[in-house]
């Protein structure tokens, strides 16, 4: 007997990956899958079942099965740092916009009279996305043992790779930055507010100077954020007094300015994914209103066939002739999901960031290097 479960937010888009991981990229059978495994009337079965007909039509996916998939990719968007900060300029891909880069003011006028436009600094531009890829690998096996466990594992690593990559682009600082390939850092070429030691005060008068930078160089006050990473909000909040008593590792507030934390927080560490942890520490402070983001969904397909290098700093390079070891899929028995996730910002201004470097704090359970 088949027993069909509750869809969460975003769990149909995992169960119709499952249902094409299970299929191994074959549509049809994929639809088969979704329809045994969680009925004709799933949610999943519907997005396979529409991915069927786009493949097979000009109509593309209905706006349903787009709403679908987007709000599955909303939920990597939310844990990245562009998701979890408050009034961002959201503007439409592809669509030419002007963007605003100082408030404008408004004036009293006589009756008749023409209406100034005071203070504003418009510049027409057009962003568009760019795409994210993430490619997940499992064995056939872990992909057929349908448990709900091992859907929300998936679905939370799904949302993991896709969320992380982006914040490593939005926030690293040497990342200047590819015409059609990934936008550049927010943070790239800001010079920076240099603290040179790990002393609670000398970060003290760091944080407030970049603040009032960023008031002074435009930013709106109430507005502002600041983003940490999770190991230095900590440490302020354990040595720093009252003053930091509301953040911490989820972020929180310093003086009513809301904090943000991100493993990804610009940190001089060897390269992704090492255990080693970073002896310096970054700051950021941004006015989320001058950043405009672009989304435009994203897709995604699973298959057995082909071969992929298991590293995480890939050297093969078709483009290049650059050859590197390859496992077969087919042969070792897994199914590759390759995700797209289309994306990209652009701050309005230089002025809606301020950089500090050059933090050390004390922290005894980091090796000397």
């Amino acid at each position: 007997m088949t027993v069909f479960r509750v869809e969460g937010k975003g769990r149909a888009v995992v169960r119709a990956m499952l249902a094409m991981m299970r299929a191994k990229g074959d549509l049809n059978e994929a639809l088969h899958d979704a329809a045994n495994n969680y009925g004709q009337s799933s949610r999943a079965f519907g997005i396979v079942k529409a991915m069927v007909g786009a493949a097979t039509s000009e109509s593309g996916l209905s706006a349903d099965v787009r709403g679908q998939q987007e709000e599955f990719f909303e939920l990597g968007d939310r844990r990245s740092v562009l998701g979890q900060m408050p009034g961002l300029r959201r503007v439409a891909p592809r669509v030419r916009t002007v963007l605003n880069a100082s408030a404008s003011v408004g004036a009293f006028v006589g009756e008749g009279g023409g209406i100034p436009l005071i203070r504003g600094d418009f510049q027409p531009s057009t962003i568009v996305p760019l795409k994210v890829a993430s490619l997940t690998v499992e064995t056939i096996e872990a992909v057929r043992a349908e448990t709900v466990e091992g859907e929300e594992q998936f679905q939370s690593d799904l949302i993991r790779t896709t969320s992380d990559a982006i914040d490593i682009a939005f926030l690293d600082a040497a990342n200047s930055g590819t015409p059609g390939v990934i936008p550049a850092a927010i943070t790239n070429g800001i010079t920076p507010i240099t603290v040179g030691s790990g002393d609670i005060e000398d970060i003290d008068r760091a944080i407030v100077t970049s603040i009032a930078t960023a008031v002074i160089q435009g930013g709106d006050a109430k507005r502002l954020c600041i983003l940490l990473n999770p190991i230095l909000a900590f440490f302020l909040h354990n040595r720093g007094g009252s003053k930091y008593e509301n953040v911490g590792v989820n972020g929180g507030d310093i003086g009513g300015v809301s904090v943000v934390t991100s493993n990804a927080s610009p940190l001089r560490v060897p390269d992704l994914g090492s255990s080693e942890l970073p002896t310096e520490f970054k700051i950021v402070v941004i006015d989320p209103g001058l950043i405009a983001v672009t989304t435009d969904g994203g897709d995604f397909k699973a298959s057995e066939q082909g071969a992929v290098e298991m590293r995480d700093d890939p050297g093969q390079n078709a483009a290049a002739a650059a050859g590197r070891t390859m496992v077969s899929l087919w042969q070792s028995n897994l199914i590759a999901l390759r995700m797209i996730r289309r994306i990209a910002w652009k701050p309005i201004t230089p002025a809606a960031v301020v950089l500090v470097d050059g933090i050390f704090p004390d922290l005894p359970f980091i090796p000397a290097s």
